[in-house]
């Protein structure tokens, strides 16, 4: 099948597509707007920041770089989020379950870790990042010995931010990508199915045979009840292949 013939598809099926695109973006939309519990975000920021008696150095920066790959295991145990558990049993969570709840990271070669957690409860998430911080803070004084982090900020209890998750906008984007891909398909399998002959070509196709004659489309000229005249301008009704 060549473009034009494509093209043509495409064209007589475009009601068809467009129902089907409309209905799933649709449905995208208000299934997201009222069915896909939103989740909110809530983050803190810690450094790690041991200096030495004669200010920042190098080697300082170095130490601090290979510290925060130990405190980012160091927060990911049982020591730390143990003590978030025994704080706030009321959330029904174990270690376990924060160690899988609280998303660490740290950029490459920084001083700085992000602490992240996302909940259907932003004051949740925002109660349970600022322990684990503190956690991860007091915990490394104990066990380093060393009192070298920093909590940069605190996830704000007072203001609510707008949820990251469900996107309206995200979502729709991909059933509308989604859904006219297989409407196209749609088409196209519909086209394939119809034996319906529509022109010279499909009849010759089929018949294996050529065609003899064609008539064409008639238009009505005339009023209801009146004879239909023929103007000397009209074109052939009907032709005959020699």
């Amino acid at each position: 099948m060549d473009l034009r013939k494509m093209a043509g598809v495409i064209r007589n099926r475009l009601g068809m597509i467009s129902v089907i695109v409309i209905i799933c973006c649709l449905a995208a939309g208000l299934s997201t707007q009222y069915l896909v519990e939103p989740k909110y975000e809530a983050s803190v920021k810690v450094m790690v920041n041991k200096t030495s008696d004669a200010g920042i150095t190098l080697d300082d920066v170095s130490v601090n770089v290979l510290l925060t790959e130990t405190y980012l295991e160091l927060a990911q145990t049982d020591a730390v989020m143990g003590q978030v558990a025994s704080e706030y049993p009321e959330f029904g969570l174990d270690s376990g379950d924060l160690v899988d709840k609280v998303h660490f990271a740290a950029a490459d070669k920084t001083q700085v870790i992000t602490m992240t957690v996302r909940d259907a409860s932003y004051k949740r998430a925002a109660t349970i990042v600022n322990a684990a911080a503190s956690a991860l803070q007091t915990k490394a004084s104990e066990i380093m010995k060393e009192d070298n982090i920093t909590i940069l900020d605190h996830a704000s209890l007072d203001k609510v931010p707008p949820p990251v998750s469900p996107s309206i906008a995200m979502n729709t984007t991909i059933a509308f990508i989604l859904s006219l891909a297989v409407a196209v398909a749609v088409a196209f399998l519909l086209e394939n199915l119809d034996e319906t002959i529509r022109d010279e070509e499909t009849a010759k196709n089929v018949l294996g045979v050529p065609s003899l004659a064609s008539i064409g489309r008639i238009e009505q000229t005339s009023k209801p009840g009146k004879t239909a005249v023929r103007k000397a301008s009209d074109g052939v009704y009907a032709t005959a292949n020699q």
